[in-house]
């Protein structure tokens, strides 16, 4: 008999900041996968330009804006992924127990934004890789067909 091995629709990972742990999960649900899957590449492309804005800045004011904006940026998209309570929880170990504001912990939040993107990347990736997906594909393609195509099969 063959098995057939799909993940949990919720992965689950912990964050370590120090000597703290949160526990968090990414909601790989379709509807999740389907509103991040573009927001996490258009965010990740935001990102990159403001890494190399930084790269090119030395005045403090423009530094800590750019980080505001990079907060802005990766902020809403981890929200959606791991719920509103996770993200303030890593905020506060971040803070050793103060919550601190998002752009004072983005050290932390790129690399959270980063799992949750590849969460649902792979999430993609096996569906594009499934048999499934393919016959899906192919059943589409059918529907889509003309009446008259169909019957000259």
């Amino acid at each position: 008999m063959k098995t057939l091995k799909v993940r949990k629709s919720f992965e689950r990972f912990e964050v370590e900041v120090g000597d703290e742990t949160v526990e968090c999960t990414i909601d790989c649900t379709d509807g999740t996968v389907n509103a991040l899957a573009a927001k996490c590449i258009k965010a990740r492309q935001q990102a990159l330009a403001l890494d190399t804005l930084k790269e090119k800045t030395f005045d403090r004011k423009k530094l800590n804006k750019l980080s505001e904006d990079m907060a802005a940026i990766i902020g809403p998209i981890i929200v959606e992924g791991i719920g509103e309570e996770s993200y303030d929880a890593i905020l506060t170990a971040c803070g050793d127990g103060v919550k601190l504001k998002p752009a004072q912990c983005n050290l932390v939040m790129v690399q959270v934004f980063a799992t949750v993107c590849q969460a649902i990347f792979d999430r993609l990736n096996d569906v594009k890789q499934s048999k499934a997906a393919h016959y899906l594909q192919d059943v589409v393609a059918d529907a889509q067909k003309p009446d008259d195509e169909k019957r000259d099969r």
